[in-house]
């Protein structure tokens, strides 16, 4: 219990020295996670989305302009499916990195403001204050790295599924250019 809440000491204390952007960068990060873990529950869950290979044999039963019709509505509703979510999260990516600039660079000015109001010159001083300044550059880096990362993973992972569910369906050759 001791260890615990060292460690939400030290995380209190990273967010205090950061800066305001460094709470903002949290909060993204936050939403860039639930995402992600909603992403990964839908690849790797116990639920995740296939169409059964019953519904072949049951196209067997309608018309051939039918049929093409429900191989089209599966598959776009399994790309539909298996992309929601990737657009916010690149975008959550993306502003990652552009908040830690933010922290950064109030962070600088709030160094030399202090610096100018106490007329100190002291380097020990200065290299304090910019280390404090660029801890939320490293963060929305960090942030940003992390999620890319799982970004490429969904991607290839959905591509790869919908190839798979479309050689599931078998389509006819004279059908296949069609999809």
């Amino acid at each position: 219990m001791d260890a615990l809440w060292h460690t939400v000491q030290d995380v209190e204390d990273l967010l205090a020295s950061g800066g305001d952007v460094l709470w903002v960068l949290f909060g993204v990060a936050f939403l860039l996670w639930w995402l992600i873990l909603d992403r990964l529950w839908y690849f790797y869950g116990p639920h995740h989305y296939q169409k059964d290979l019953h519904l072949q044999k049951e196209l067997e039963t309608y018309s051939p302009e039918e049929a093409l019709w429900l191989r089209r509505q599966w598959l776009s509703e399994a790309r539909q499916l298996s992309n929601r979510g990737l657009m916010a999260i690149k975008g959550l990516i993306q502003i990652c990195p552009l908040l830690g600039l933010l922290g950064t660079i109030t962070g600088m000015i709030e160094v030399f403001e202090s610096l100018s109001i106490t007329g100190s010159n002291s380097a020990r001083a200065l290299s304090s204050g910019i280390a404090h300044a660029t801890l939320p550059t490293m963060s929305g880096l960090v942030i940003a790295l992390s999620g890319y990362y799982f970004v490429t993973l969904f991607e290839h992972r959905a591509r790869k599924e919908n190839l798979t569910l479309r050689e599931h369906l078998m389509l006819p050759e004279h059908l296949q250019h069609r999809l």
